[in-house]
């Protein structure tokens, strides 16, 4: 067995371990029968519901909080990709051509397993995040604003088609 493995089944034991310790606790403060949405929820919740990617983005908002300060003049171009890798090059081709080159593009790949991430990884001049699985597009775009070092965001699908 590969130690990727034996990692990966030590850690679904060990979420395992904690949801059922979450699902207690939740039934002990009287809120066994209620579900928040996900921007209503608390880390317990997320752990309760298996909705680790909200742990995920809620250390990543700490996280911007803290370096808040930091952020530095300028924007950055987000696209997230799953599993369009064709749309997503023409995509990058036309936000390349039309953006000045001092505008960061970021690039989040969603877990693909169509060739994107190989793709991606052989391409200059691109921020690249490569999240395991996929989170869904709004908790791509979510980490994506939150990794982002600029002042100013924008999200462009990955079949953003541009008009010439």
């Amino acid at each position: 067995m590969a130690v990727s493995s034996i990692i990966l089944n030590a850690a679904r034991k060990i979420w395992s371990i904690a949801q059922r310790g979450a699902t207690a606790l939740r039934a002990k403060l009287g809120r066994a029968d209620h579900r928040p949405p996900a921007w209503e929820a608390d880390v317990v919740d997320d752990i309760a519901f298996n909705r680790p990617w909200n742990i995920v983005v809620k250390l990543l908002r700490v996280q911007a909080r803290i370096r808040k300060r930091s952020l530095r003049p300028g924007a950055t171009i987000v696209v997230v990709n799953w599993n369009t890798l064709a749309v997503t090059q023409d995509t990058l081709h036309a936000v390349r051509a039309l953006t000045p080159s001092d505008v960061t593009i970021m690039v989040v790949d969603n877990g693909s397993i169509d060739g994107s991430k190989s793709w991606l990884r052989s391409q200059e001049g691109l921020r690249k995040v490569f999240l395991p699985a996929n989170a869904g597009h709004a908790i791509a775009l979510d980490i994506a604003v939150l990794l982002a070092r600029t002042k100013v965001v924008v999200t462009l699908d990955s079949d953003a088609a541009a008009l010439r």
